[in-house]
């Protein structure tokens, strides 16, 4: 007589870590073509809940949960004013100029690298819009990113790690 073998119901928990991993591992084959790797948040970090703003939206509508810690006129920028803000993970300046909002710098530093490259993935998918980044140049401090539609530019300072997206226009006037 054969044995009839009973397969064992398998964990949901050990079922999801699986899927996690096989979907991790999809999107690190894809995000080296981008230049920065994904990473999956399984544990959270403080840079996880960093506001996402809108670039060029009114000055009014700008909306931060974080204290007005600064406000200060633009050193290079005529008419623009850079307002920090204190937040969960670190500083947020903030950018005005012409009424709108031009420019968000992130200070906000992350534990790991594992959390760095996290949350610059989620800063890059957020200010991309969509569209993708290419990397223009390394300079060996960081790097410098524009978006395809060459309507924004991106700058990490990996030394530093500080995160900046802006508008071209106001690039342009800053520089």
């Amino acid at each position: 007589m054969c044995k009839l073998k009973v397969e064992q119901p398998v964990p949901v928990a050990q079922l999801v870590l699986a899927l996690l991993g096989l979907l991790q591992n999809a999107s690190l084959l894809q995000a080296e073509e981008r230049g920065h790797a994904l990473r999956w948040p399984l544990m959270g970090c403080l840079t996880d809940d960093l506001p996402l703003l809108e670039l060029l939206c009114a000055a009014d509508e700008v909306r931060i949960p974080g204290e007005l810690k600064s406000s200060f006129p633009h050193e290079n920028a005529p008419d623009a004013v850079t307002d920090t803000y204190v937040v969960d993970g670190g500083r947020l300046l903030l950018t005005l100029w012409h009424g709108r909002l031009h420019e968000v710098i992130y200070r906000t530093p992350a534990e790991s690298v594992e959390d760095a490259s996290r949350r610059n993935d989620r800063l890059f998918a957020h200010y991309g819009q969509g569209d993708g980044w290419t990397e223009i140049l390394d300079n060996g401090f960081g790097r410098t990113y524009r978006r395809t539609d060459q309507q924004r530019y991106g700058l990490w300072s990996y030394a530093m790690d500080i995160t900046t997206f802006g508008t071209m226009g106001f690039h342009q006037v800053k520089w």
